[in-house]
Protein backbone atom coordinates (compact mmCIF):
# COMPACT_ATOMS: atom_id res chain seq x y z
CA UNK A 1 0.00 0.00 0.00
CA UNK A 2 2.50 2.71 0.95
CA UNK A 3 4.74 1.95 -2.27
CA UNK A 4 1.79 3.14 -4.12
CA UNK A 5 0.17 5.39 -1.87
CA UNK A 6 -0.80 8.19 -4.50
CA UNK A 7 -2.16 5.57 -6.94
CA UNK A 8 -4.29 4.20 -4.39
CA UNK A 9 -5.18 7.68 -3.10
CA UNK A 10 -6.26 8.76 -6.15
CA UNK A 11 -8.34 5.76 -6.90
CA UNK A 12 -10.21 5.29 -4.11
CA UNK A 13 -12.00 8.89 -4.17
CA UNK A 14 -12.65 8.49 -7.83
CA UNK A 15 -16.23 7.46 -8.72
CA UNK A 16 -14.75 6.72 -12.11
CA UNK A 17 -12.37 4.43 -10.09
CA UNK A 18 -14.62 2.16 -8.50
CA UNK A 19 -12.12 -0.92 -10.00
CA UNK A 20 -9.36 -0.65 -7.51
CA UNK A 21 -11.52 -1.27 -4.38
CA UNK A 22 -13.40 -4.26 -5.78
CA UNK A 23 -10.02 -5.06 -6.36
CA UNK A 24 -9.05 -4.69 -2.60
CA UNK A 25 -11.92 -6.29 -1.58
CA UNK A 26 -11.53 -9.40 -3.72
CA UNK A 27 -8.01 -9.62 -2.82
CA UNK A 28 -9.18 -9.67 1.40
CA UNK A 29 -11.96 -12.09 0.21
CA UNK A 30 -9.54 -14.20 -1.03
CA UNK A 31 -6.97 -13.98 1.48
CA UNK A 32 -9.95 -14.67 4.67
CA UNK A 33 -11.40 -17.95 2.85
CA UNK A 34 -7.89 -19.16 2.99
CA UNK A 35 -7.39 -18.01 6.60
CA UNK A 36 -10.78 -19.88 7.47
CA UNK A 37 -9.74 -23.04 5.71
CA UNK A 38 -6.31 -23.19 7.83
CA UNK A 39 -8.08 -21.60 11.00
CA UNK A 40 -8.47 -24.46 13.82
CA UNK A 41 -9.24 -21.82 16.73
CA UNK A 42 -12.65 -23.66 18.43
CA UNK A 43 -14.46 -20.52 17.96
CA UNK A 44 -14.54 -19.88 14.53
CA UNK A 45 -18.17 -19.56 13.22
CA UNK A 46 -19.99 -22.27 11.41
CA UNK A 47 -22.36 -19.95 9.08
CA UNK A 48 -21.55 -18.83 5.67
CA UNK A 49 -17.82 -18.33 5.33
CA UNK A 50 -18.03 -16.33 2.02
CA UNK A 51 -19.94 -14.07 3.73
CA UNK A 52 -17.52 -13.48 7.00
CA UNK A 53 -14.89 -13.17 4.35
CA UNK A 54 -16.60 -10.67 2.75
CA UNK A 55 -17.50 -9.27 5.68
CA UNK A 56 -14.32 -9.10 6.69
CA UNK A 57 -12.79 -8.25 3.49
CA UNK A 58 -14.75 -5.22 3.30
CA UNK A 59 -14.09 -4.26 6.69
CA UNK A 60 -9.97 -4.28 5.84
CA UNK A 61 -11.11 -1.96 2.02
CA UNK A 62 -12.66 0.51 4.55
CA UNK A 63 -9.63 0.79 7.16
CA UNK A 64 -7.67 1.53 4.12
CA UNK A 65 -10.11 4.52 2.51
CA UNK A 66 -9.54 5.49 6.26
CA UNK A 67 -6.27 5.73 6.60
CA UNK A 68 -5.74 7.49 3.03
CA UNK A 69 -8.37 10.13 3.82
CA UNK A 70 -7.22 11.87 6.76
CA UNK A 71 -2.87 12.72 6.70
CA UNK A 72 -3.55 12.48 10.59
CA UNK A 73 -4.55 8.34 10.49
CA UNK A 74 -0.71 6.84 11.00
CA UNK A 75 -0.10 3.47 9.76
CA UNK A 76 -0.06 2.27 13.24
CA UNK A 77 -3.63 4.17 13.80
CA UNK A 78 -4.45 1.65 10.80
CA UNK A 79 -3.43 -1.24 11.60
CA UNK A 80 -4.41 -0.98 15.65
CA UNK A 81 -7.83 -0.28 13.99
CA UNK A 82 -8.15 -3.46 12.05
CA UNK A 83 -6.80 -5.76 14.82
CA UNK A 84 -9.59 -4.00 17.29
CA UNK A 85 -12.00 -4.84 14.77
CA UNK A 86 -10.98 -8.21 13.75
CA UNK A 87 -13.10 -11.52 14.77
CA UNK A 88 -11.32 -12.92 18.19
CA UNK A 89 -11.00 -15.94 16.17
CA UNK A 90 -8.60 -14.00 13.52
CA UNK A 91 -5.47 -13.81 15.90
Amino acid sequence: MERFWDVYRQALHDPADRGVYEALTRHFTVYALAFIARCTHPDLPTTNQQIIAQFVAHGFAGTIKAWLSDDSVTKADLVEAAVACAPVWWG
